[in-house]
């Protein structure tokens, strides 16, 4: 599989279609992801991801990612995306605000052997926050 078609698949099945498997099938078991919200520090391994995952996916159950465009260079695929859902559950360390969200972000992976085995991740974290009313900018 082309990393073109692992990055598509992997934000197909596992956040489109919440298909948990997926991560430790398209992800090496000592992964590392940079840029999620986990107190500053990388999520280490596909079992530190899987609760990054479940806490996100338990606030936004609807969540989908749609991969506007792919960039690949040897073995890194970089991929523009917008997320979109509503925040209906917790799992965010707030209750649900039931406010609908929208952000974009760009996420480059590098592939070793056919699985994901480094991630960093530029979302738009700080819109996503703003809309749920979690962060406020001064006027």
């Amino acid at each position: 599989m082309t990393p073109d078609a692992i990055l598509r698949e992997w934000f197909q099945k596992v956040w489109n279609e919440g298909d948990e498997n997926t991560i430790t099938r398209l992800a090496h078991p000592n992964t590392i992801v940079h840029g999620l919200a986990h107190n500053g520090a990388p999520v280490l391994g596909t079992a530190q991801f899987i609760e990054f995952y479940r806490a996100f996916r338990g606030a936004i159950q609807d969540v989908r990612i749609k991969v506007q465009l792919t960039v690949s260079e040897g073995d890194l695929v970089t991929g523009l995306c917008t997320v979109t859902g509503n925040h209906t559950g917790p799992g965010l360390q707030i209750a649900a605000t039931n406010k609908p969200i929208q952000f974009e972000g760009v996420c480059i992976l590098r592939i070793a052997n056919g699985v994901i085995v480094e991630a960093w991740n530029f979302f738009d974290f700080l819109s996503f926050y703003q809309q749920l009313g979690m962060v406020q900018l001064p006027a």
